[in-house]
């Protein structure tokens, strides 16, 4: 994994373009992650476009519990990635 800016030495042969629509915690105080992303090959061109939705109800009202279920549902975004890049 690099991080963008990469430099010319340090070309990944895939890159991950992120466009979070919603990531917030509802009047119900369920988590709920929107996103649209895309996979790009090292030529810069696009081999997968996914829409994701992932959610997750925290476990009471405080920021704390909020905080929580965002980290849990940020985990499970960055499997449903990892996975699809697992069988390009």
């Amino acid at each position: 994994m690099v991080a963008y800016p990469w430099e010319r030495s340090q070309q990944p042969m895939h890159q991950v373009q992120v466009e979070v629509l919603r990531f917030e915690p509802n009047a119900e105080q369920l988590v709920e992650l929107w996103a649209r992303w895309s996979i790009l090959d090292n030529a810069r061109k696009t081999i997968s476009v996914k829409d994701s939705y992932l959610s997750q109800r925290a476990r009471d009202r405080s920021a704390e519990a909020s905080v929580a279920a965002m980290s849990d549902v940020l985990a499970n975004f960055s499997q449903e990635i990892a996975a699809a890049i697992r069988v390009l």
